[in-house]
């Protein structure tokens, strides 16, 4: 269920162990993310460039150097305005911002 588009933030916490972004929002509520899954949809234009000639060629993926260097592993998180956190990967990708309407839309499914 799409939970209300209007709610905000609190704050986010990094839970190491379980590889998992947590974020608690104004109303109360706690959602938790998987880094890994965040990391394989990142929403910058290169990596959405990348899925989508992925999709249409269809067979083998030659991988590229940044994806063989390419880690789930969380380096930094800051706030980017009002509207998402920009996740700096361990790698050094830092190009996405995960915007809050991206995060209400994976609690939705």
């Amino acid at each position: 269920m799409l939970r209300d588009s209007k709610r905000k933030p609190h704050g986010y916490e990094l839970f190491k162990d379980e590889r998992e972004l947590g974020i608690n929002w104004d109303d109360g509520s706690k959602s938790r993310y998987e880094l890994e899954a965040l990391r394989r949809s990142c929403p910058c234009a290169q990596c959405k460039e990348i899925r989508l000639n992925r999709s249409e060629e269809g067979g083998l993926n030659v991988l590229v150097a940044d994806e063989l260097c390419a880690t789930s592993e969380v380096a930094q998180i800051e706030f980017v305005g009002r509207y998402g956190l920009k996740i700096r990967w361990a790698d050094g990708h830092d190009h996405g911002i995960y915007t809050f309407e991206y995060f209400r839309v994976l609690d939705a499914s």
